[in-house]
């Protein structure tokens, strides 16, 4: 459910693009998701590789994204940032294997309790599966110093809610 709900909006995103690198794929779902609307070529990379997936998939330390510079038409990161430490490295590197564009779809919060609600849920979410949970969430401000710190083209912004969910939810379209 989640994954169609995310792959419906996510898809108008990816439009024209015929390769796209998906960091953090899990098992590709939300690839398989988008595929079954568009004809584009995915691969993924992910810090856990899964027993079964729906793409390929290589292993990522974290650091480097193993691919050569401009090697994706897009680079899409679904609710990834948020899980790492130092996310203007993992976007400099998106960055350099992307020719065009870096698709994101992440949270925001606006209040402190918003945070800490992001915090919990994360850690409930994800920590049983050993997943890094360092709650990177960014506000919308830090979204704009980021984006603009490393001189990306906001070509979509959109943020949205999931019906009585508190948390806000963010795509953004960049170019390089």
């Amino acid at each position: 459910m989640r994954y169609r709900s995310i792959s419906e909006k996510l898809a108008p995103y990816l439009e024209g693009c015929k390769k796209v690198l998906d960091v953090g794929a899990a098992d590709g779902a939300m690839a398989k998701y988008i595929k079954e609307k568009l004809d584009i070529d995915f691969f993924g990379i992910d810090t856990h590789i899964q027993p079964k997936s729906y793409i390929p998939i290589k292993k990522y330390d974290g650091e480097s994204i193993p691919f050569e510079d401009e090697s994706f038409d897009a680079v899409m990161l679904v609710d990834v940032l948020h899980h790492t430490t130092d996310a203007e490295h993992t976007l400099e590197e998106c960055k350099r294997v992307t020719k065009n564009y870096i698709i994101i779809k992440d949270h925001y919060w606006v209040h402190r309790w918003e945070y800490h609600y992001m915090r919990y849920g994360d850690a409930v979410g994800n920590k049983p599966y050993g997943i890094d949970v360092p709650c990177n969430f960014f506000n919308i401000e830090r979204w704009r110093d980021t984006i603009k710190k490393l001189n990306f083209k906001i070509v979509k912004f959109e943020g949205y809610r999931l019906s009585i969910d508190p948390t806000k939810h963010i795509i953004l379209k960049l170019k390089k």
